[in-house]
């Protein structure tokens, strides 16, 4: 299983079908990672009030950033034309969500200890926004995850649609 090594995996896809047995250890890494912080989330006291129209919006639009997201890393792995899109989806799924998710905390580390300090204004905004910057972020790794799909897909002899 990479963790990190974009290259490795992009690689070992691209010498054929890992089989489910070589794809089962991503599914159970992105399905306890989305376990724990679904539930984690349930421990958070919310800020907001759970009937109000806001937190029902983004949670409409967050379901449909993943729906799209999913969609378009399937047009770019070659739509139906495309092979092995779930070993794909997982395999390079995991990989740039490490690096991608280890981006993020850099930059909210950074933001939090560089900006807000000088301009407390800045966090409080960010906590007010921080529901739909989660979204801008997701449409970002859809994006990230799509390119490097679409790299493997085009490599493996697949044309883009």
């Amino acid at each position: 299983m990479y963790w990190w090594n974009l290259r490795a995996a992009k690689g070992e896809l691209r010498a054929g079908a890992l089989g489910a047995r070589r794809v089962l250890p991503y599914l159970l890494a992105v399905a306890i990672v989305e376990s724990v912080t679904t539930e984690l989330s349930f421990l958070t006291p919310s800020q907001e009030d759970p009937t109000s129209a806001r937190v029902w919006l983004i949670a409409f639009a967050g379901a449909a950033v993943t729906v799209l997201g999913c969609v378009y890393v399937y047009i770019r792995n070659g739509g139906a034309s495309g092979v092995q899109f779930l070993e794909r989806l997982f395999v390079l799924g995991w990989v740039t969500g490490m690096r991608y998710g280890a981006v993020s905390v850099l930059a909210v580390a950074l933001f939090f200890g560089l900006v807000v300090p000088f301009v407390p204004e800045a966090g409080e905004a960010a906590g007010e926004w921080a529901d739909v910057l989660f979204l801008l972020a997701a449409v970002a790794y859809y994006l990230y995850l799509g390119r490097h799909v679409g790299q493997l897909a085009m490599r493996s002899g697949l044309s883009e649609r």
